[in-house]
C-alpha cells in the first residue's frame, strides 16, 4: 500500500515537473519572441527613414532632368503609399531616372546629378541592408513560432510578410 502510494506521488511530481518545464519553454519563448519584434519593428522604421530620404532625393531629381521625366511626378501623390508601394514606386521612377542618365551625357556630368545619384545609391544600400535585417528577423520569428504547435497556443505569433530584396554584387 505504502509502495503504491509513493508511485502516485512520484508521478505526480514527475507531471509536475514536466508542466513547469513546459510554462519555462513558453515564457522563454515569449521571451525571444518579444527581442525577435523589437528587432523587427526597429527594421521597419529603419525602412521608412530611408524611404522617406530616398523619397526626398527622387523628388530633387524632378528639376534636373527634362519634361518627359518631370510627368513621372504629376499623377504621384507620394502620402498615399504604404512602405512597400513607395518602395515600388521609387524604384520605377528611380528606374527611368537612370535611363535619362544613360540617355543624355551631358547630364550625367553634372556634379550636382553626380552627387544625387550617389546619394540615391547610398541610400538604396541602406534601404537593401534594413530590408535584409527585417527578413533575417521575420525568419527568426518564424521558425520560433514554428517550432512548437502548443508554445503557439500560449505566444500568440504574429504573420509578417518579407520584403523584396535586391540581389547585389558580394550578397549570398
Amino acid at each position: 500500500m505504502k509502495f503504491n502510494m509513493v508511485i502516485k506521488v512520484c508521478i505526480f511530481l514527475i507531471i509536475l515537473v514536466l508542466i513547469v518545464i513546459y510554462f519555462v519553454k513558453v515564457h522563454i519563448t515569449k521571451i525571444r519572441s518579444k527581442i525577435i519584434l523589437d528587432k523587427i519593428d526597429e527594421a521597419l522604421d529603419d525602412i521608412s527613414i530611408y524611404l522617406n530620404d530616398k523619397k526626398e532625393l527622387i523628388l530633387k531629381t524632378k528639376d534636373l532632368v527634362n519634361d518627359d521625366y518631370k510627368e513621372n511626378f504629376d499623377e504621384i501623390d507620394f502620402d498615399n503609399f504604404d512602405d512597400r508601394g513607395l518602395d515600388k514606386i521609387l524604384n520605377e521612377i528611380n528606374s527611368k531616372f537612370q535611363d535619362e542618365l544613360i540617355d543624355d551625357e551631358k547630364l550625367l556630368k553634372n556634379s550636382e546629378v553626380k552627387k544625387l545619384n550617389e546619394d540615391i545609391r547610398d541610400n538604396d544600400s541602406s534601404l537593401e541592408a534594413s530590408k535584409k535585417y527585417y527578413n533575417d528577423s521575420v525568419k527568426k520569428y518564424n521558425d520560433l513560432r514554428d517550432s512548437s504547435h502548443i508554445t503557439k497556443l500560449f505566444c500568440h505569433f504574429k504573420d509578417f510578410d518579407l520584403w523584396e530584396v535586391k540581389e547585389t554584387k558580394g550578397s549570398d
